[in-house]
């Protein structure tokens, strides 16, 4: 029980924070402050953050 609770609460922070990133990114973008190095580091980060929430999403079914 605790353990689906956890594993909900990293789902939603994960969530969060990879549409926090996306739109962190946007806003650089128009302000036209972002760069190439930006945008790896955005996307990688994003690419982490999704993956670990799937990681426990999955985790949830076990």
């Amino acid at each position: 029980m605790i353990n689906t609770i956890i594993n909900v609460i990293f789902l939603i922070v994960f969530i969060a924070a990879a549409v926090s990133v996306t739109y962190e990114y946007r806003i650089m973008k128009k302000r036209g402050t972002a760069n190439r190095v930006q945008f790896i580091f955005y996307v990688s980060a994003m690419i982490i953050y999704v993956g670990l929430a799937i990681t426990a999403l999955l985790s949830l079914f076990q």
